[in-house]
């Protein structure tokens, strides 16, 4: 039994609040709990894990003790209002690149290192049909995906849909793709089938006040005032509420596919920050860059590599960032390097081939006549 008779609680055997199903939650909602009360949670805790003190304002910090941990990764009265844009330091890294006494800090705020990475960026959602596997297009199509739909970011239906909402081969298609359930809801529903107490038991709601959201408004599925708010006009409050909820500026604004970064530059004009922000950092990493080198522009040898030297490692990364053998070659694997010999030194057979083509001395040696 789940419930302690005497007390009416629920003890050690009960599953985590996460763990509950939607019937379940539900019937416990009925009964009074919600997250922090099912899972046992001492008050001084609920902030801490459910958004690591986000809320507060920097005065609240230092009253409830905590400001030291955001100082020592970085952060400042001016960053936690946004009079300063510039993120911290610690914001550039992953868990495992953090200092010993960031460590500590983060986890006084009750971050671990799931948590911290954040969830794992689907960069396959985010290449275009044509470069999608036929594995990966057949899981589309499952899911009523077009080449259309696809490519263009919220125009699919069942977008809308949390993953629980989904049916059970739909679900299937889902993983299959490559989602989990965490990524499928932040990256792609970005929370949108939740509820107002769903967002709330998930750690997101506030996330959604600074966007305008209330109860009422989510209700009814409409009214926030960041509705119709390009990204470029978004606040940085705004902006890190939307970064928190998966969103980046081209899934923001409905950027179609073949538009983005990733098919049309590789994110190269991104700064190190957002690459972090995207959860793609990693790939870069893997390439062999660095903040240093990226704010340089000093290239890695991986560079001017060709495609079939890279490692495995390597190979997956440039593939998570679109590209495909030809593109990473460049057109030096087609470079017409004989076009460009003078006349008198081509072989007897390409002089042959030129001549046929109308060239003579003059007008092979002079491109363009």
């Amino acid at each position: 039994a789940w419930f302690d008779r005497d007390d009416a609680k629920p003890n050690s055997k009960a599953p985590e609040w996460k763990k509950l199903t939607s019937n379940q939650m539900k019937a416990a909602r009925e009964i009074c709990y919600f997250q922090e009360t099912w899972n046992g949670m001492g008050f001084d805790e609920w902030e801490c894990r459910r958004d690591h003190y986000r809320d507060y304002t920097w005065d609240q910090l230092v009253d409830e003790g905590v400001v030291q941990y955001f100082e020592i990764l970085g952060w400042t009265h001016a960053k936690w209002h946004g009079t300063d844009e510039d993120p911290p330091a610690s914001a550039d890294k992953t868990w495992n690149q953090l200092s010993s006494e960031e460590h500590i800090a983060a986890r006084k705020l009750c971050y671990y290192k799931e948590e911290w990475n954040g969830p794992p960026y689907p960069t396959f959602r985010y290449r275009t049909w044509e470069f999608l596997t036929d594995t990966q297009r057949g899981f589309a199509q499952d899911l009523s995906y077009s080449a259309v739909t696809w490519n263009a970011i919220g125009a699919a239906d069942i977008e809308t849909s949390s993953f629980d909402e989904l049916s059970t081969s739909q679900k299937e298609s889902v993983m299959n793709l490559g989602y989990s359930q965490e990524v499928w809801d932040c990256y792609t529903n970005h929370y949108e089938g939740y509820t107002w107490e769903e967002l709330y038991d998930e750690g997101v709601q506030h996330f959604f006040v600074v966007l305008g959201w209330n109860s009422i408004k989510w209700g009814a599925g409409k009214g926030a005032n960041s509705e119709d708010t390009d990204w470029a006009d978004l606040n940085p409050a705004q902006k890190t509420a939307a970064r928190e909820i998966c969103y980046i500026e081209q899934s923001w604004d409905e950027t179609p596919l073949n538009q983005w970064d990733c098919a049309k530059d590789h994110f190269y004009d991104q700064s190190w920050t957002d690459l972090q922000d995207m959860g793609i950092q990693q790939y870069f990493v893997t390439l062999g860059w660095d903040q240093t080198s990226w704010r340089s522009g000093k290239a890695p040898k991986t560079e001017d590599e060709s495609w079939d030297t890279l490692s495995k490692d390597e190979e997956s990364a440039a593939r998570a960032i679109c590209f495909e053998k030809a593109e990473w070659n460049g057109p030096s694997d087609y470079f017409p390097s004989t076009r460009f010999h003078m006349f008198e030194l081509l072989d007897e057979g390409t002089k042959s081939n030129a001549k046929t083509l109308g060239y003579v001395k003059e007008t092979w040696n002079n491109p363009g006549t």
